[in-house]
């Protein structure tokens, strides 16, 4: 199962789903307006990364100019690491998480961060 972790906060949210190379996953982290949020997405459930393959690069993005994201940060040869921080208290904002491994697989995810006081 996927999981898509904020730094500090003591939770960890995990989505149901295809975790197979290419699948798109959704699953939601919410925080709030001002919070600058480390989050970072785990990919160790694919199979080929359990196999030994590890992230080559991570592309973060999400599709408005309201949320700024930092450069990710691969840990550990299977996670992400990314700062997010702004939005507008009440908006939900799809961020995209793309990664290629060392083996060249591509694996696209989506998560929701949804902003509220």
């Amino acid at each position: 199962m996927p999981t898509w972790l904020a730094i500090g906060s003591g939770n960890i949210w995990q989505a149901g789903g295809d975790a197979m190379a290419g699948s798109l996953v959704r699953n939601t982290i919410t925080r709030g307006p001002g919070d600058n949020s480390a989050v970072i997405m785990d990919f160790g459930d694919c199979p080929e990364l359990i196999a030994g393959d590890t992230l080559a690069s991570v592309t973060v993005a999400e599709g408005t100019a309201t949320l700024t994201i930092g450069t990710p940060v691969i840990v550990n040869g299977y996670q992400a690491k990314v700062t997010i921080t702004g939005g507008v208290d009440g908006a939900t904002y799809q961020v995209r998480w793309v990664a290629t491994t060392t083996g060249g697989l591509h694996i696209d995810r989506t998560a929701i961060y949804a902003v509220a006081t």
